[in-house]
Formats: C-alpha cells, sequence, structure tokens
C-alpha cells in the first residue's frame, strides 16, 4: 500500500527533532512538503530535513495533490484554524497539542473533520504508546482497585533571560504554561479516570508584562468525591511525574508524556506484595507509536486509539481551570458539549 505522504505546517523544532525521525522510524510514511511564511527559515529546514517541496503559504501546501496528511506544528492560537482548513482540503490532521486555543475554537475544528470525514488527531503522542496502552489495561483489570486520586505534573525551567522572546509568553498566540505544558497532566488525569470532570479549581503565577500564566496548580474534580492534582509551569528544570491512587495500590509512572528508554518504568506498589516495575518503552523516538497508529487509521482504517473529540474534552477541562485562576481559585464547572 502506497505512503502517507506528510506535508508539515510551519518549520519548528519539534517538527524536526521528533516528527520527522517518527516518520521515518515508523514506516510507511514520507514527509514530501513544508509551508514556511518564512522563506529564509523554511529553506534551510527543507535542506536539513531532505524535504522536497517547500510552500510559501499553508493554503498552498494544502492545495497540493502530492500531501495526503498534515501535520501542524504551529503556535498554540493558529492550531484550529489550520484543522478546519485542512480538513476542508480532504487533509487528515495530526495537530500538536492544544488542539486549540480554547473549548468553542475546539468543536469547530473537530466538527470540521467529522464533516470532511479526515483522520484527526491532537497529537499527544502518550496516548498512543506501548506504556500508556499497558497502563489503561492494569486500570481496566483493576489492579488498584477503584481509582481515588491521582497527580500529574510538568514543569520545565524558561529562563528569564529568553522569556521576552519566547512565543510561550505570547497571550495573543495563546501561550502561557497551562496551555503549554499542563495540557499533558490534564490529558494524563483524564485517562487515569477513564471520565471527565465535572469541576476545576486553580490558581495561578501571572506575568504582569505579558499577562501569561507561568506556574498553574489545580484541582479537577470527579464524581464520588474523588479528586486529581496537577501542576504545571516554566519555573523547574525538572518536574515530570505522574501517580495514580486506588483503593489497592498505586501506579507510579517516571516518565509520563514521553516514554523512551529503560529509563521509562511503571511500578505498581501494593500492601504485601513486592514493588513490579515494568518498561514497555524503546529507543524509537516517542512520537513513532502515535505516527504508526495515524498511518494505520489512513491506509487500513484501524480504530483509533484516540479521537479529535477528546481534544475537546480536554479543552473543556483547561478552560476551566483557566477561568477558576482569573477568578483567584473559585470551584467552576467543567462545560461539557
Amino acid at each position: 500500500m502506497a505512503a502517507v505522504r506528510w506535508g508539515i505546517l510551519g518549520a519548528a523544532t519539534i517538527a524536526g527533532n521528533q516528527f520527522i525521525p517518527a516518520v521515518r522510524a515508523a514506516g510507511g510514511g514520507e514527509v514530501v512538503a513544508l509551508a514556511s511564511r518564512d522563506a529564509e527559515r523554511g529553506d534551510a529546514f527543507a535542506r536539513k530535513h531532505g524535504i522536497p517541496q517547500v510552500h510559501r503559504g499553508y493554503t498552498d501546501l494544502l492545495a497540493s495533490r502530492e500531501v495526503d496528511a498534515v501535520y501542524i506544528a504551529l503556535p498554540n492560537s493558529l492550531h484550529a484554524t489550520w484543522t478546519v482548513a485542512a480538513a476542508r482540503a480532504g487533509k487528515h490532521v495530526f495537530c500538536e497539542k492544544p488542539l486549540a486555543g480554547n473549548a468553542s475554537a475546539a468543536r469547530e475544528a473537530a466538527a470540521a473533520c467529522d464533516a470532511a470525514a479526515v483522520v484527526a488527531m491532537e497529537a499527544f503522542v502518550f496516548r498512543c504508546h506501548p506504556q500508556t496502552l499497558r497502563l489503561q489495561a492494569w486500570l481496566r483489570e483493576g489492579v488498584i482497585g477503584t481509582v481515588r486520586t491521582a497527580h500529574a505534573a510538568f514543569h520545565f525551567l524558561l529562563p528569564p533571560e529568553r522569556r521576552p522572546d519566547n512565543i510561550r509568553m505570547r497571550a495573543d498566540l495563546a501561550g502561557g504554561a497551562l496551555l503549554d505544558v499542563g495540557c499533558y497532566p490534564v490529558s494524563w488525569i483524564r485517562l487515569a479516570f477513564g471520565m471527565e470532570p465535572a469541576a476545576a479549581t486553580a490558581r495561578a503565577v501571572w506575568d504582569r508584562a505579558s499577562g501569561v500564566d507561568t506556574q498553574l496548580v489545580g484541582l479537577l474534580h470527579f464524581d464520588a468525591g474523588r479528586a486529581a492534582t496537577l501542576s504545571c509551569g516554566f519555573d523547574a528544570r525538572s518536574g515530570v511525574e505522574a501517580r495514580i491512587v486506588g483503593t489497592a495500590g498505586e501506579l507510579i509512572v517516571s516518565q509520563p508524556y514521553h516514554p523512551r528508554g529503560p529509563g521509562a518504568t511503571i511500578t505498581l506498589r501494593r500492601s504485601g506484595h513486592p514493588d513490579e516495575t515494568h518498561t514497555d518503552a524503546t529507543d524509537e523516538p516517542s512520537f513513532t507509536a502515535a505516527v504508526r497508529h495515524f498511518q494505520s487509521r489512513v491506509r487500513n482504517g484501524v480504530p483509533a486509539l484516540v479521537g479529535v473529540h477528546d481534544g475537546v474534552r480536554n479543552m473543556e477541562a483547561l478552560d476551566a481551570l483557566r477561568r477558576s485562576a482569573l477568578d483567584d481559585g473559585s470551584t467552576v464547572p467543567v462545560r461539557p458539549v
């Protein structure tokens, strides 16, 4: 069967460091085109990564009959706009997280993908990784009993001297810690509980000059009095962790979002049993499993592990956290579609 022909919107670092190596490692696909509004940067990126076609506009790439699917690696504020445009052009869509800057835009993007009957997925690549599939299987089997609480965090250090020119500090581009890295813990917690939160509570640290959040701590409220905590920020050199606590034990995940290598483990801890530590990670790029799955959906119609509407649900929870943080930590409902 013919390879999936990929086009990339935006000459972003993540496209070169993560997505392109994953396409080549996965097999069954090839990157044939790039669109960049910065001609010099686009040409240099294409030369470096061996991409044969370079378009000066995103619309030009979407019009190409030589492209089957697009990877959208643009600033957050442009994700929904170009997901809609790509779907209307009949292209399958693999969009960087978050799917949109808010839930309303995410709904529009998902609706466009449904109407065009294209394969679409938000690039939370851990959702397709064997480590996550093992975690979900254990939760279904009840190895830790009923999930009572969870915690997930994603922090990294964005030094103050680098912040003025960084798109993460641009409110007009949907920047801020919650949308940049907090979206990961929210997605992970929703997966851990296997349902949507009913309400959210959050407090944030705001950058006065830009107006974006640089740190946020939140609480997602689930049924029966259950809740999960999350934290995110641009304030620490190392702050990635995840844990699920149940009535009969707990699961501790060392690399929840981008598992790679032997250090990526799940530890099962239960009273009266020795700890069990497992790894399903390899040295291949962390995007590889998701790209492989996406291409299988395009080429063979395999069922989706995670669909585009999951991105809508995630944005609803993110919107609620942001509303709470703006309202000094009040508890606000997560609005359903």
